[in-house]
């Protein structure tokens, strides 16, 4: 008796979608904000950059009393959030024409 459980692929109606994105200029912090569309649902949030050097989507949070970030808009499915991780940051990439080992920052 097979007992091992699969899980089926997850079809979503909506592909999702970088709607905006707009790059900062100077200071610290995101490297420009960006609008996602998913079906009608939109989030705005953010492409930032770790001290690594790699990109990443932020999206909106806030402070907790102790000072940690929690996310207020998230997406429940992994693969959904990479497929809006990778969008948002090819787009950046293509915006300010930025290839990857450009994004290494210097130790």
């Amino acid at each position: 008796m097979n007992t091992q459980k699969t899980q089926p692929s997850t079809v979503y109606p909506h592909s999702p979608e970088v709607v905006k994105l707009n790059p900062f200029t100077g200071g610290t912090g995101a490297l420009a904000g960006v609008t996602l569309r998913y079906g009608p649902v939109f989030i705005r949030a953010y492409v930032r950059q770790t001290h690594d050097g790699k990109l990443f989507l932020s999206m909106p949070g806030r402070k907790n009393e102790k000072g940690d970030w929690w996310d207020s808009a998230f997406f429940a499915d992994r693969t959904l959030s990479d497929q809006f991780e990778a969008l948002a940051v090819s787009e950046y990439q293509a915006q300010v024409g930025l290839v990857p080992e450009q994004l290494v920052v210097a130790a």
